[in-house]
C-alpha cells in the first residue's frame, strides 16, 4: 500500500506522461525523484558525480540509466524538487528495505520483458543487424517544437577505451628505472617504477610498497626517466618472478598470462619509498606555490578560434618565469598533472617531450553555454514531473528547437541509409542510388543557426575529436550532455550511447559523410586535416602570401624562383645517364642513380646517387622553410596523391625531371664488385640527362612476381563498369607507354645488371663487416594498393561538420594485393631488395659514413634492440618464439642499425617529403662551403670552420619534438580504414564475392601484447590485407592452439567499420603452411561451425 505521499507524487507524475505520451514504471519515478534530491547535497568535491563549468554554475548530474525502452522526464537535475517529500521506502519495496537489490531485480525481469516483445522491424541485410528505426514510434502531431521531447538520462554510457586518449604519440616502451603515474582498473593510481619485463609481463614497483606485473604496458602521463638506479633496483629484482604469471584457462586448457601483485620486504624497498615520499611532497609544495599561477593558463593562452600548441618549456618561461631544465622533476610531473585534469587541455607527449593543446575559446564557451541549456532542460523535466507547466521553458531552449530539427533530418537521412548496429550508416539503399552510380552531395536544406553549430561542436568534441577526452579529466559533464541529446532525439533506443552512437547521429544529420576518415579530426597533426591548429593555419597565410609574390607567372615552368646558393660549386654531371625509376604516376620524384667504372681503381665502380637539392634555393628564415619544419613530412591520400610540405608550384621547381636539367646533390660511393666500400663523395651537381624507368617492370624483369594477386571491387553497378572500363582505356592508352620501357630495359639491361650485382655484393660485405648481426628470421607479407573514387580528399575543413549534406550513392572503392608470406633471414632478404631499396639503403649508409668522418652534425638513424630482447637473444629465438623487436630512434651520434646491419645511416634521400632529410641536406652544404673556401681537399681528415644553420643543441630539440612517425601511421591508418570500408559493404552487404574461408596468421603475443584475452578474443593478422583480426572462441578452441607464424583457417563474423576491427571464427587447426582455399572447399572441418554461429 502507497502512503499519501507517494499517491501524490504518482498523480504528478501522470501529467509528464501525458506530456510526453510514454510510461514510466512508478518505482523508477520513485528512484529519479530519490536521485534527483539526493544529487543536490553531493559535496562540491564529489568528482563524477556532478558536472561543473569554470563558472559558478549548478550542478549537473549524470546519474544511473533507465531502463532501456523506457523514455521518460528522470528529473535528475537540480531543481525545486529537493524539498519534496519522499515516499517511505518500505511503502515501495517491503520490509526488507533492500532498494537496491529490488532495482537490481526489477531492470532484469524489464529487459527479459524487452527481450520478449522484440519489435519486427529488426531486420536482417546479408550479415548485418540493422538497428529498429524507432525514431517516430508514438505520435508526434504536436508540431515542431514539442513540449516534452524525450526521458532525458544522462549516465555516462561506454566510451572506456584506452587506445587513443590524451598520451598521442608516447613512446611504446619505457626503461627500468622510469618513473610514471600509472592509472589502471586492476591497482589504483600511483605512482610506479618499471623494473623490466619478462616476455610480455611488465614489472613495476608500486608507491604502496608493492610489486605489480602486467602485460600491458601502462605508461601514463609524465615521465620521469631513470628516476631509479640500477643498484636500487637490483634487490627487488631478485624477488620478482622469473617467468610470466599465468593461469590455465577452464574452457581451453591453454595458458593465458595473469596480472599479480605481492609485497616486497621494507628494507629492500626502503630507499625507493623514501624517494617516492619525497617526490610527493616535492609535487605538494609545487601544488601550494604554483597552483595559483596556473589557474589563468588557459584563459591567458587561449586562441579564439583554433588549437593552440603549448609545451611545458614555454608554460614554465611565461607562468612561472623559470626554465624548464632548472625546475625539479617532482615539478615538471606536477606540471603535467595540474593541466591534464582539466578538459580544456590535451596532453601529447612524444619520447621524453610532453606538450599541450588548448582548446580552442570558441569551442569552451559553446561546452558553457550547452551546458547551461542541458541544466534548464532537466530542470523543465523535473519541474514536468512535479506537475508544472513547463511548454514554454522547453520552447524557448535552443535544445528543443535542435532536437527537432535532428529528427527531421534523421527522418529523411534513413530514406537514403539504414542506421547499423556498428555505429555506421549503411550503403545507399537501391532507390536512391543515383543512376550514374556516382556520389552527389546534396543539401538537405536545413540550416544550422549559431546555437545548433555550438551544439554540433560539443557532439564533435566528445565523440569526434582525436584524440578523445581522458577518463581521468573532467569529462563526465561533456559526455553526459551529449547522452542525454541522444536520448532526447530517441534515435537510439536499443543502441549503448557511446561514440558509436554519436558518429552515427552527426552521420545522419548531415555533418559528417558517411565514409569519413577518423583521422582528419586528429587535432595534433600539424596541418593536414581539420584546420583547427593555429601555428598551422599561421603558417600556412604565410606561405600564401610568400608564393603570391614570386610572380611565378613571369618566370619559365622549370626554373626555381629562388637563387641557387651552391651554383659555383655545381658539377655538371653532361651525358653522364641517370635513371629516375618509380612508378609512371609520380609527379615528385627526389632522387635518380647512375653508375660508371673508376677509372684510378680496377673492378672498382663510382654509383651516384642523386638527390633533388632544395636546401641550395630555401632559405632556411623562409616561410616555405618554417611550414616544412611545423608539417614535416608530405602526405599521400587513398587517391593516390601527394600533399608536400613545399607548395606543389615549388616542389615541381626543385624535383628531378627528365624534362629539364636538374639541380641534384649526389652521393657517390666508390665500391668495388665485392661490395666494399673505399670512398665516400658529396658534390654539389647539375644533371642533364635523364632517363624514368618503371620501377614495377623493373622490379619484374629481375624476379618475376611469385606472388598472389588478388582484387576487390565494391561501388554501384555503374560505377564498377566505369571503373573497369578505365582500366581497359588505361592499358591501352598506356600500351606505347609498356612498349617504351620494355625498350629501354633491353637497351640498359646490362647496367641494370651491374646495378645489381653491385649492390646485393655491398648487402653480403655490410652484413660480414658486423660478426654479432642480426640472424633471426623475418617474417614477411604482401602489399595493399588502393583505389577511391568520387570522394573530394581536399574538403577536411571544420566548416563541414555545419553543412547538412546527406550523400547519394558511395565511392567506389578497389582494394589490390600481392598475397607473399615468406620467412627468410635478413641476410637472404637483404640480397634480394629491388635496385631502388638497395640504392636508397646504399645512399643513407654513405651519407652517415660521410658525415661520420667529418664530423659533420647531423641527425642519424639508429635502431637498437629493447632491453628484454638483446641480440644474441633474438638470434637464439626458435621459429615459433615471440619477440620484441629491435626499437628504431633518431640520435645526434652514428649509431648501430641492428636491423640493416650499418654502423650507421641518415634518411637523405627525400627532402621534398620528410623533413630529417632537408635538414641534413643544410648541414652538407655548409661543410661543403666552407671546405671550398678553406681551400680544404677531398680527404676530410680534418673539418673545415663550418657555420652549421643547426647547432646541435637545434638537433637535439628535432630529436625530442618532432614526431616523424605519427603522420606515417595516419596515412597507414586511412589506407586500412577505406579497405575495412569495402570489406564491410563486401561482407555485410553482399556488394563483392568474398572467400568463405580466410587464411590467417598467429600473431607475435610478445608484439600485441595479451590485453585481448581477458575480453574472449584471441588476436591474428588476416593474411591477404595484413590487418588484425579478432578471433572468436571456437568449437575446437584452435585459435588458443596455434603458435607465432601458423596459419589458421577462419571464417569471417563481422567487419566493425568504424572501429577498424576484423571479427572471425578459427574452423580448423593450425598449420606451418599457408591455408589453401581448394583444400577447404567441402571440408568437414568448416560444418562444426554452423552459419548461426559464424552469422
Amino acid at each position: 500500500m502507497l502512503s499519501r505521499d507517494s499517491l501524490r507524487y504518482l498523480r504528478a507524475r501522470t501529467f509528464s506522461d501525458r506530456l510526453t505520451n510514454t510510461y514510466t514504471c512508478p518505482f523508477c519515478s520513485i528512484r529519479s525523484l530519490r536521485l534527483s534530491s539526493n544529487v543536490l547535497k553531493l559535496s562540491s568535491r564529489e568528482r563524477g558525480s556532478r558536472l561543473t563549468s569554470h563558472s559558478q554554475t549548478r550542478p549537473f548530474t549524470h546519474g544511473t540509466t533507465a531502463p532501456q525502452g523506457i523514455q521518460t522526464y528522470l528529473g535528475s537535475a537540480a531543481s525545486p524538487l529537493e524539498d519534496t517529500p519522499l515516499p517511505a521506502v518500505a511503502d515501495l519495496f517491503g520490509k526488507s528495505h533492500n532498494v537496491r537489490e529490488y532495482l537490481r531485480q526489477w531492470s532484469s525481469d524489464y529487459q527479459e520483458t524487452i527481450k520478449s516483445n522484440a519489435p519486427s522491424e529488426v531486420l536482417q541485410t546479408g550479415r548485418s543487424v540493422i538497428l529498429p528505426n524507432s525514431l517516430f514510434a508514438r505520435d508526434d502531431s504536436t508540431g515542431d517544437v514539442e513540449p516534452a521531447e524525450e526521458a532525458l538520462d544522462t549516465e555516462h554510457n561506454g566510451q572506456d577505451e584506452d587506445d587513443d586518449i590524451s598520451t598521442q604519440g608516447a613512446m611504446r616502451f619505457r626503461r627500468p628505472g622510469d618513473l610514471f603515474i600509472m592509472k589502471s582498473n586492476k591497482v589504483r593510481a600511483q605512482l610506479a617504477i618499471c623494473l623490466g619485463q619478462t616476455e610480455a609481463q611488465h614489472q613495476y614497483l608500486l608507491q604502496s610498497g608493492s610489486w605489480f606485473v602486467d602485460t600491458q604496458a601502462l605508461f601514463t602521463g609524465y615521465t620521469i626517466p631513470n628516476f631509479a638506479t640500477e643498484e636500487e633496483m637490483a634487490p627487488i629484482r631478485n624477488i620478482m618472478p622469473v617467468k610470466p604469471v599465468q593461469r590455465t584457462q577452464a574452457e581451453s586448457g591453454s595458458e593465458v598470462y595473469q596480472h599479480a601483485s605481492g609485497e616486497v620486504p621494507p628494507h629492500l624497498s626502503a630507499g625507493l619509498l623514501r624517494k617516492f615520499t619525497l617526490l610527493g611532497k616535492e609535487i605538494e609544495r609545487c601544488r601550494r606555490d604554483y597552483a595559483d599561477l596556473l589557474d589563468n593558463v588557459y584563459n591567458q593562452s587561449a586562441d579564439e578560434t583554433s588549437f593552440k600548441h603549448l609545451t611545458l618549456q614555454e608554460l614554465a618561461s611565461n607562468f612561472l618565469r623559470k626554465d624548464l631544465e632548472a625546475l625539479s622533476p617532482g615539478t615538471h610531473m606536477f606540471l603535467y598533472d595540474k593541466l591534464v585534469e582539466d578538459e580544456r587541455f590535451l596532453a601529447r607527449q612524444y619520447k621524453d617531450s610532453t606538450s599541450m593543446m588548448l582548446v580552442p575559446r570558441r569551442m569552451w564557451n559553446a561546452n558553457k553555454d550547452v551546458t547551461e541549456w542541458a541544466r534548464a532542460y532537466q530542470e523543465a523535466a523535473a519541474q514536468a514531473a512535479a506537475g508544472k507547466e513547463v511548454y514554454q521553458e522547453l520552447r524557448n531552449n535552443p535544445l528543443t528547437q535542435f532536437i527537432s530539427k535532428a529528427r527531421r533530418l534523421i527522418s529523411r537521412s534513413r530514406k537514403l541509409r539504414v542506421p547499423t548496429s556498428f555505429g555506421v550508416l549503411s550503403p545507399t539503399l537501391k532507390d536512391a542510388v543515383p543512376r550514374s552510380g556516382v556520389v552527389e552531395r546534396r543539401s538537405t536544406g536545413e540550416e544550422f543557426d549559431t546555437n545548433d553549430r555550438k551544439i554540433i561542436e560539443v557532439l564533435w568534441n566528445a565523440y569526434i575529436k582525436r584524440p578523445w577526452i581522458a577518463k581521468h579529466q573532467a569529462s563526465s559533464r561533456t559526455n553526459s550532455i551529449c547522452s542525454l541529446i541522444l536520448r532526447a532525439v530517441g534515435a537510439y533506443p536499443a543502441f549503448e550511447l557511446d561514440r558509436r552512437s554519436g558518429s552515427l547521429f552527426l552521420q545522419e544529420i548531415g555533418c559528417l559523410d558517411p565514409w569519413y576518415q577518423t583521422d582528419n579530426y586528429k587535432v595534433t597533426l600539424p596541418e593536414h586535416f581539420s584546420g583547427l591548429n593555429l601555428k598551422a593555419n599561421q603558417l600556412k597565410d604565410k606561405e600564401q602570401n610568400a608564393l603570391s609574390q614570386l610572380n611565378l607567372n613571369d618566370l619559365h615552368p622549370h626554373i626555381p624562383p629562388f637563387a641557387d646558393t651552391m651554383a659555383d660549386l655545381r658539377h655538371d654531371w653532361g651525358d653522364m645517364l641517370a635513371f629516375c625509376i618509380d612508378s609512371a604516376e609520380t609527379r615528385v620524384v627526389d632522387d635518380a642513380i647512375s653508375v660508371e667504372p673508376s677509372s684510378e681503381h680496377p673492378d672498382h665502380y663510382w654509383l651516384h646517387i642523386h638527390i633533388a637539392h632544395p636546401s641550395a634555393f630555401i632559405p632556411i628564415n623562409h616561410p616555405f622553410f618554417e611550414r616544412a619544419e611545423y608539417v614535416t613530412s608530405a602526405y599521400y591520400n587513398p587517391g593516390g596523391l601527394m600533399e608536400p610540405y613545399f607548395p606543389i608550384e615549388i616542389t615541381d621547381r626543385l624535383c628531378i625531371s627528365p624534362n629539364r636539367p636538374s639541380q641534384v646533390l649526389t652521393c657517390s660511393t666508390l665500391l668495388h664488385r665485392n661490395g666494399s666500400i673505399k670512398d665516400v663523395k658529396m658534390t654539389p651537381g647539375l644533371l642533364r640527362n635523364i632517363v624514368k624507368i618503371d620501377n614495377h617492370r623493373l622490379a619484374e624483369s629481375f624476379n618475376p612476381t611469385s606472388t598472389s594477386k588478388h582484387s576487390m571491387l565494391v561501388g554501384h553497378k555503374a560505377a564498377r563498369e566505369k571503373r573497369e572500363g578505365e582500366d581497359i582505356r588505361k592499358k591501352l592508352e598506356t600500351a606505347a607507354y609498356h612498349q617504351k620501357q620494355a625498350k629501354l630495359l633491353k637497351t640498359h639491361n646490362d647496367t641494370f645488371h651491374l646495378l645489381q650485382d653491385l649492390l646485393s655484393a655491398r648487402w653480403v660485405s655490410r652484413l660480414e663487416e658486423q660478426p654479432d648481426r642480426l640472424k633471426m628470421p623475418k617474417f614477411t607479407r604482401g602489399s595493399t594498393s588502393l583505389f577511391v573514387s568520387d570522394v573530394s580528399f581536399a574538403d577536411r575543413s571544420y566548416d563541414r561538420l555545419f553543412r547538412s549534406e546527406h550523400c547519394y550513392g558511395d565511392p567506389t572503392i578497389q582494394v589490390s594485393t600481392l598475397t607473399s608470406t615468406t620467412t627468410e633471414t635478413y641476410e637472404e632478404q637483404g640480397i634480394k631488395y629491388d635496385i631502388v631499396g638497395s640504392s636508397m639503403l646504399l645512399c643513407a649508409e654513405a651519407f652517415g659514413y660521410w658525415a661520420r668522418r667529418r664530423e659533420v652534425p647531423i641527425i642519424y638513424r639508429a635502431q637498437e634492440c629493447h632491453h628484454a630482447f638483446p641480440l644474441e637473444r633474438l638470434n637464439t629465438l626458435g621459429p615459433h618464439e615471440g619477440y620484441i623487436a629491435p626499437i628504431p630512434g633518431s640520435s645526434l651520434r652514428p649509431a648501430r642499425h641492428v636491423t640493416l646491419g650499418m654502423a650507421q645511416m641518415s634518411w637523405c634521400t627525400n627532402p621534398l617529403r620528410r623533413f630529417y632529410d632537408l635538414l641534413n641536406q643544410y648541414q652538407v652544404d655548409a661543410y661543403i662551403k666552407a671546405e671550398a673556401t678553406a681551400a680544404h681537399g677531398s680527404s676530410g681528415s680534418n673539418s673545415p670552420d663550418a657555420e652549421y644553420p643547426f647547432a646541435t643543441s637545434k638537433l637535439s630539440t628535432y630529436i625530442e619534438t618532432l614526431d616523424m612517425i605519427e603522420l606515417s601511421r595516419t596515412q597507414t591508418s586511412a589506407v586500412s580504414q577505406w579497405v575495412l570500408l569495402a570489406l564491410f559493404r563486401a561482407f555485410h552487404f553482399n556488394e563483392a564475392s568474398l572467400p568463405p574461408v580466410w587464411d590467417v596468421l598467429v600473431e607475435n603475443p610478445l608484439q600485441v601484447g595479451l590485453s585481448q584475452a581477458s575480453e574472449g578474443y584471441t588476436r591474428a593478422t588476416l593474411a591477404r590485407y595484413n590487418h588484425p583480426i579478432y578471433l572468436e572462441p571456437s568449437p575446437g578452441r584452435y585459435e588458443n592452439k596455434g603458435k607465432f607464424r601458423q596459419h589458421l583457417p577462419v571464417k569471417l563474423t563481422r567487419i566493425d567499420y568504424r572501429e577498424k576491427a576484423i571479427y572471425g571464427i578459427a574452423i580448423g587447426p593450425p598449420s606451418d603452411t599457408p591455408y589453401n582455399q581448394d583444400q577447404y572447399q567441402q571440408d568437414s572441418m568448416a560444418a562444426q561451425v554452423s552459419d548461426t554461429v559464424v552469422r
